[in-house]
């Protein structure tokens, strides 16, 4: 169903207020023709407009030294009115009829028409039940990051809010079937925890641990490069990504790290190998920012996040900044895919060359003229210089204008090895750099994992309350194919703790606060 801009949003609020208070609309005389859909259209707009123009004038009134100025807000109420109907057009007859008396009679079935003729999103109303858990764990303190391996075992940083004295504050705690395989203490919480064959290695502070996936025994440790003219002061990683072989990180003075596993295993590395770490000078565009994520770009550049700043800085295997991705608004993330870099910013998915970019860039498709209603009370950077050169940007195509998105993972989906899979405004999508090749309704609260053809995801099923579910949905198409309830969180505002979801071995292991729940990730009755 297309789904045009929606209108004000103190219009949208009052919309439904409309067609359960207004009276009941007398039957049309038997001589009189039927209304057209444009005319039904055109009269509900302007109930609408005249409603916001009276909300406005009382809210002015109640505001102490109110000031808004009756004439522009009527302007600007009737310059939206086209919009309106054209937006109303496209909806369907049972939309229009939800907004007269009619709604009276089924609220529930309407509440749910108009949600999706504003493109909210909407959840199947019947969905076949899940599976039953597979297991259950509770951890002695909050989760931190996590990891989980092909062989089942689930990594996961316990970070203890007051431990006892002689306690380490974090336990990095190896889970196989619910069961504890072992436990080691940590002096921090981490800045990410990578993979690397049969090692698990954390970042914490200024120094890098790796340990043995079998046991928890460290293999060993290292620590980062002493600064030149150091002044004494302590120096954290801020943090780290791994492509299964070697680390980078970035710490807080603007410096990147490469970490080489092998050599640090190694107590006599072979003539002419890299050093087991190795920092370059400090990188005066790093030093501004504080980066929440860092990720392997095409070749062996680097891609660094800063999310409060809607920066991104692409650096050369040299520790060269090659490029600045500088959004209008908001910078959500910045990925390799093939051979590109792709790059969610302003409301469009770019594609860029690295290669072919440099300089500070800002590569979504601005300004927009008119702005959409998304950014009438959005601070707008301006970025008068930023043009991308010739070759830089690849493609680029809408996302959803209003919301940051999550990080996507690649998945073959159909026809399309190229496709990949994140979540926005609600709904989860599969994109290619030509298409939008689906999107499903899913409330998400975690990221999606793959669960062999199809995925997995956290949803929040919950009208009033938080109700965190398991949802696996078929990769082809994005249909939902069953529901599992978590029972975890229930209740409970999602803003400060974030649910978590990783694949290990046969099971995808959801997590909240302190509560770990497994399935089997690919349940008989839930494959597409």
């Amino acid at each position: 169903m297309p789904v045009p801009p929606r209108p004000p949003t103190f219009v949208l609020a009052l919309l439904p207020w409309l067609a359960c208070n207004r009276a009941p609309e007398p039957a049309p005389a038997a001589a009189s023709a039927p209304q057209s859909k444009r005319e039904r259209c055109d009269e509900l707009v302007t109930q609408s407009l005249q409603a916001g123009v009276l909300a406005a004038r009382g809210l002015a009134a109640g505001l102490e030294g109110g000031g808004v100025d009756e004439a522009s807000l009527t302007q600007e109420l009737a310059a939206q009115k086209q919009g309106m109907i054209e937006q109303c057009m496209a909806w369907p007859d049972e939309a229009l009829d939800c907004m007269g008396a009619g709604a009276l009679l089924r609220g529930d079935r309407c509440e749910r028409i108009l949600a999706e003729a504003f493109g909210e999103p909407v959840l199947p109303e019947s969905v076949p039940a899940g599976p039953a858990p597979r297991w259950r764990a509770s951890l002695p303190g909050e989760i931190g990051n996590l990891v989980g391996t092909q062989d089942g075992l689930v990594v996961i940083e316990s970070v203890i809010e007051s431990p006892a004295p002689d306690d380490p504050p974090v336990q990095l705690i190896a889970l196989a079937q619910g069961t504890s395989r072992w436990k080691h203490g940590l002096p921090a919480q981490g800045a990410g925890l990578e993979l690397v064959g049969d090692t698990v290695v954390v970042a914490v502070g200024d120094r890098v641990f790796a340990l043995a996936l079998a046991d928890g025994s460290e293999r060993w440790q290292t620590r980062l490069p002493a600064l030149d003219g150091d002044d004494g002061g302590e120096v954290s990683i801020r943090a780290m990504t791994g492509d299964g072989e070697t680390l980078a990180m970035v710490d807080d003075r603007g410096r990147i790290v490469r970490v080489n596993p092998a050599a640090c295993a190694s107590k006599t590395p072979p003539r002419g190998a890299p050093p087991c770490i190795g920092a370059g000078p400090p990188i005066a565009a790093l030093g501004e920012l504080a980066p929440e994520v860092i990720t392997h770009g095409p070749g062996r550049t680097l891609a660094l996040v800063d999310p409060q700043a809607s920066v991104a800085v692409v650096v050369d295997d040299d520790a060269t900044v090659r490029t600045t991705l500088a959004a209008h608004v908001t910078l959500s993330w910045a990925q390799r895919h093939g051979d590109a870099l792709v790059v969610a910013a302003d409301g469009d998915v770019v594609g860029l060359a690295p290669a072919q970019c440099s300089g500070t860039i800002a590569p979504a498709t601005w300004p927009i003229t008119p702005p959409p209603q998304w950014l009438r009370d959005t601070e707008i950077a301006a970025l008068p210089d930023a043009t991308a050169p010739a070759g830089c940007v690849l493609w680029h195509r809408p996302l959803v204008v209003s919301d940051a998105t999550d990080p996507p993972f690649a998945l073959a989906v159909g026809e399309h090895s190229d496709a990949w899979i994140t979540s926005a405004s609600g709904f989860t999508y599969a994109l290619s750099p030509r298409d939008e090749l689906w999107r499903s309704p899913t409330r998400a609260q975690s990221l999606a994992v793959a669960t062999g053809r199809n995925l997995a995801i956290i949803g929040d099923t919950g009208s009033d309350d938080t109700v965190l579910t398991m949802m696996w949905l078929a990769a082809e198409d994005g249909r939902h194919l069953c529901h599992a309830p978590l029972g975890l969180a229930q209740g409970k505002l999602l803003l400060w703790s974030d649910a978590v979801l990783v694949r290990a071995g046969t099971e995808v292991i959801a997590g909240f606060e302190r509560d770990l729940v497994a399935f089997d990730a690919e349940p008989e009755g839930c494959r597409g």
